[in-house]
């Protein structure tokens, strides 16, 4: 296929399509309806483009998303340092602080394994990284992707002798926090929302919690419902095989890129 999708069509320009929103909107302003803001940060809008995505720089660092196999996941058992940011979240840290958090832990982790006589290499390898899902679903995707551009921007600066160092192990969890205890079985469409966002950010171990574990000990049934909502993803939806499923996408570029820039001013500066 020579020409590209929709190659047809006359390319329009943002605020053509913003006009256009508007008229069908009837005067309603879309940036009240759709837009919202990470707290203390950055303002999200429901329409990004290329520009939006040019206007904020950087740094082009490789092997990035590097998998041994595609974006096939699983869980692993590993003798591992953790750094637990899903706590973070969990206590209402919004996006930016949860990744500069993970940053100034991670980091803090590294440098007392190297003190200890660790190479860099043989530490980040035994580092696994815990973010817990929100609702928040194209956020959530972002944040992951975010991390790992991130991570990979401290771990340049101890010059791993192992390209592949740099890649980020990250466990990703259903959120407890969202569970509700009066309609249970609304926790499944959330988890599920929550695990799909979590695969596409590209995590490397996923754990989905049964929909009743707010109200009482899981039950056979919930748990394996839990096993089912990663089945799903990995063998129906047949996400396990593009290692990087959001790519390309303006409004998902945008986001890792905002998110990544607020983090790690923050990091930074702290």
């Amino acid at each position: 296929m020579s020409e590209p999708l929709f190659g047809e069509f006359p390319a329009s320009t943002k605020e053509q399509w913003l006009e256009k929103a508007n008229a069908e909107l009837k005067g309603k302003d879309i940036n009240q309806l759709a837009a919202f803001d990470e707290p203390e940060t950055i303002q999200i809008f429901p329409y990004l483009t290329a520009e939006d995505l040019s206007a904020i720089p950087l740094p082009n660092l490789p092997a990035l998303f590097l998998k041994k196999e595609g974006n096939d996941w699983e869980y692993r058992e590993l003798n591992t340092q953790k750094t637990a940011q899903y706590i973070v979240e969990a206590k209402g840290a919004h996006i930016a602080a949860e990744l500069a958090d993970a940053l100034y832990c991670g980091n803090e982790y590294l440098v007392q394994m190297t003190d200890a006589g660790m190479t860099v290499d043989e530490a980040c390898r035994n580092m696994e990284f815990r973010f817990n899902c929100s609702p928040l679903y194209f956020p959530e995707i972002a944040k992951l992707r975010a991390a790992r551009i991130l991570w990979a921007m401290v771990i340049e600066k101890y010059a791993p002798k192992d390209p592949s160092t740099n890649k980020m192990f990250i466990h990703a969890y259903t959120s407890f926090k969202t569970l509700t205890t009066t309609d249970i079985h609304a926790n499944i469409i959330r988890a599920t929302t929550q695990a799909m966002a979590a695969v596409i950010g590209g995590c490397d171990g996923l754990t989905v919690l049964p929909f009743d574990l707010k109200v009482k000990e899981p039950d056979e049934f919930s748990q394996r419902i839990a096993r089912n909502i990663s089945l799903i993803l990995k063998h129906e939806a047949n996400l396990h095989r593009v290692v990087d499923p959001s790519a390309g996408s303006f409004y998902i570029e945008t986001l890792t890129h905002l998110l990544a820039k607020e983090a790690w001013e923050r990091f930074v500066i702290n």
